[in-house]
């Protein structure tokens, strides 16, 4: 096996509540269409990974109803996190995963499950030729996505064009530095300079080359991985192994413990639509229900004299709105949500508030 596909899979989808809920989150709900978003990945890989090397990390509680999801996928396939520790110690275990099954040499690409991606021709094309740079530079590769607007919600990627490598007839730049979500001004800017894209959270590299840059950048991480393979070669079984240890890895991202500090990572800008479904108002321009004027509208749900809504009925009831605009309206069988469309990203707030309270039925 030359390529494995790491799927990160974790986390419980507070932003989109109420749809996703704690027992049944949004990688297996169908929110957009009859598919859920981990199946579409799964699909989109399936055109450059064999099945037998497409691997799901998600959270233990959440396995098995994954592992029904991802039934096309081999069972000891579907890994299960004792609890979330953010995705540097994900990229860390599921590279010492990928290691110990098929070797160092082995080029894993590492997804998010909830990306929208299309066409999936130019996806293809442009994982080939990442996962051919990742060996030849020796390095890490992400894809950066060409900004059309200057978006606050995305980290951005700042390249030099001075340092730029042909692969597989693909120009890849060497990363200057990555910087965080931006105020409205700085995103204008980033925009503005032509050399920042959008960090599309989709990584490549050798199981050995990740593994040697946690050693260098994240001794602590390293030193856990290293506890975890111990305990495996004495178990056989990674989940065993990682019980006892996964706790005390280091919470950071892979973004802070590796990639701004290495000098090994070349971007790749694609050519492909991309979007990241972090929210429902990100989620309002793919979903396939009926237009009703200038409303999104699924399920029995009716608007009058409004605009640019997003109304989703999963629920008994009907919904009726009249009069307004830029909302989002979510109803299921025990909850409705009402916000402003740009303020859909504060329903995790919400949410944790709920938990805050002890409404752990509507969690």
């Amino acid at each position: 096996m030359d390529r494995a596909a790491v799927i990160m899979a974790g986390g419980t989808g507070k932003r989109f509540w109420p749809v996703s809920r704690k027992n049944n989150p949004k990688q297996v709900v169908k929110l957009l269409d009859e598919k859920t978003m981990l199946e579409k990945t799964i699909e989109r890989l399936s055109s450059v990974y064999q099945k037998q090397g497409i691997f799901v990390i998600t959270a233990r509680e959440h396995e098995e109803v994954v592992a029904e999801v991802c039934s096309e996928l081999p069972r000891e396939n579907i890994i299960g996190e004792p609890e979330g520790r953010d995705t540097a110690a994900c990229a860390g275990w599921g590279g010492l995963i990928v290691e110990k099954r098929f070797g160092p040499e082995t080029v894993i690409g590492v997804f998010p499950a909830d990306h929208s991606i299309a066409p999936e021709e130019d996806f293809s094309a442009a994982v080939n030729s990442a996962c051919e740079a990742a060996v030849d530079l020796e390095g890490i590769v992400t894809f950066g996505i060409k900004p059309d607007h200057p978006a606050t919600g995305y980290g951005y990627i700042n390249y030099t064009e001075k340092h730029a490598e042909e692969i597989a007839g693909k120009q890849f730049f060497r990363v200057r530095q990555f910087a965080e979500k931006p105020e409205a001004k700085m995103a204008q800017a980033f925009l503005d300079s032509g050399n920042y894209l959008w960090n599309s959270g989709m990584f490549f590299w050798t199981a050995g080359r990740i593994l040697k840059e946690i050693k260098l950048f994240m001794p602590e991480l390293h030193e856990g991985l290293n506890k975890i393979e111990a305990s495996w070669e004495k178990r056989g079984n990674w989940e065993q192994a990682a019980t006892d240890f996964y706790s005390k890895l280091p919470r950071i991202s892979v973004d802070y413990g590796i990639l701004e500090k290495s000098n090994r990572v070349w971007t790749l800008p694609v050519e492909f639509n991309w979007q990241d479904l972090g929210t429902w108002d990100s989620v309002g321009q793919h979903l396939s229900g009926e237009t009703e004027g200038e409303n999104l509208c699924m399920g029995d749900v009716k608007a009058l004299d409004s605009s640019n809504n997003i109304l989703i009925n999963r629920g008994d009831s009907f919904i009726g709105c009249v009069g307004v605009e830029d909302l989002v309206v979510v109803s299921s069988s025990d909850a409705i949500l009402i916000c402003h469309r740009e303020q859909s990203e504060m329903v995790k707030q919400l949410v944790n508030q709920l938990d805050e309270e002890g409404r752990h039925e509507l969690l």
